[in-house]
């Protein structure tokens, strides 16, 4: 339970690679999660398809949170 009255925050951290990924399932989300935040990882790729880290627009982040959240890609509120 968190202190909303039963509501959770839910946060897609954005990464770009499995460095990121592992650091966010083993240390943020956990932490967060004490606080009433489930956060998620989410692998932004390169256009290519590849792991080029360091050249993200807001654009092409925008369209890329879009698609996750109308897709239904954004898993359920995981809690405690």
């Amino acid at each position: 339970m968190d202190d909303q009255g039963g509501r959770m925050n839910c946060v897609c951290i954005v990464c770009e690679g499995a460095t990121e990924v592992e650091f966010v399932e083993g240390c943020l989300a956990p932490h967060l999660m004490d606080h009433g935040v489930s956060a998620y990882p989410s692998i932004l790729r390169a256009p290519s398809g590849g792991h080029r880290g360091g050249r993200v627009s807001v654009e092409r982040l925008a369209r890329f949170l879009s698609h996750q959240w109308l897709s239904g890609r954004a898993p359920p509120v995981r809690r405690s």
